[in-house]
């Protein structure tokens, strides 16, 4: 679906000559305030990847970035505003915007769309930075769930938080391995729910062991941060 080039070169441009759009074009400059169309494409992009299972379509970020660089004070500079025009991301930047977005909006939209595009760019970075040679280390399972991970708690970085129930409850049940059957860990992994003090302790026992797999700390620490932002795991 294209929705960055004109109908056809037979057709007359719509608006003023400092505005003259083919119709159904987009303009990703900003120049031209478009709204709703930006609404229809973005939903179209959404709608895309959640039948394909995965992120929005590069037409589909960089309109994405369009529509969320007009949320901020300048719409017209900033990493947002440069993805959108010239496709060229700078994740870092990007990310920091994308942050401060969803920390001061009070649109549900505006958040649903940070956290589209948030996953957009992490996924771009980490295949940009990606060797195409490079051999798993820990095998392939293993390697996929780093790799969720990963993402994971870049969203979270990205609207400012700790990781969610779901994903927590995902590190746990990596950690459980390690652990007796009937660790808090276990019953956490299970059901969600633990004794908090024990869990905690859980976690101190695993973060103070060595690791074979440099990862595993930085794990323990993000289950850790989502203990102490819930306070209990009873409601």
């Amino acid at each position: 679906m294209e929705h960055l080039q004109p109908n056809t070169p037979d057709e007359e441009p719509r608006g003023p000559d400092d505005e003259r759009l083919w119709p159904g074009e987009i303009d990703l400059t900003g120049a031209v305030r478009q709204d709703d169309a930006l609404v229809d494409v973005i939903g179209d992009a959404i709608g895309e990847a959640e039948a394909a299972g995965g992120e929005v379509p590069e037409w589909g970020a960089r309109t994405l970035a369009r529509a969320l660089a007009n949320e901020r004070d300048d719409p017209l500079s900033g990493a947002l505003h440069q993805f959108a025009v010239t496709g060229q991301m700078e994740p870092t930047a990007i990310s920091d915007e994308l942050s401060e977005l969803y920390q001061t909006t009070g649109d549900d939209q505006v958040r649903e769309w940070v956290n589209w595009l948030g996953t957009y760019v992490i996924r771009a970075r980490d295949i940009a930075e990606t060797p195409p040679t490079e051999v798993p280390i820990w095998g392939t399972a293993l390697e996929q769930v780093g790799a969720y991970f990963e993402i994971k708690f870049a969203e979270a970085d990205v609207r400012g938080t700790a990781i969610s129930q779901e994903d927590a409850r995902a590190i746990a049940t990596v950690l459980a391995a390690s652990l007796p059957d009937n660790s808090a860990m276990r019953s956490f992994a299970d059901t969600g729910d633990a004794d908090l003090d024990i869990l905690q302790a859980e976690c101190e026992l695993l973060a103070n062991q060595p690791w074979d797999i440099p990862a595993v700390p930085g794990w323990i620490s993000r289950l850790r941060q989502h203990l102490a932002s819930r306070g209990n795991l009873s409601g």
